[in-house]
């Protein structure tokens, strides 16, 4: 029984070290992003792009992602928070 408590323990772990994970990734697009503001207040049409070569994910997953990371720190910070203490997982956020 302790064995099976420890492995369900350690699942848990990781699962909170994962959504950390994403959380920071999450905002380190989002600084990325804003470094690559353009002078009229848009993005760069590149930042998909850098995003998707840095990440080897498709230019559509980089754009969600970038969605996702503008939509956390700027409309959700609580709900960015929950996905850094590993509160919540990705899909909930």
């Amino acid at each position: 029984m302790f064995e099976r408590d420890e492995i369900i323990s350690t699942m848990q772990h990781w699962e909170r070290v994962i959504a950390h994970a994403q959380a920071e990734q999450l905002k380190a697009i989002a600084e990325l992003v804003q470094l690559r503001r353009q002078p009229n207040g848009q993005f760069s049409d590149y930042a998909i792009d850098e995003i998707a070569l840095a990440l080897n994910i498709s230019g559509i997953a980089a754009g969600y992602r970038l969605d996702l990371a503008l939509d956390l720190t700027q409309r959700l910070p609580a709900t960015l928070a929950a996905l850094d203490t590993g509160q919540i997982d990705l899909p909930r956020a």
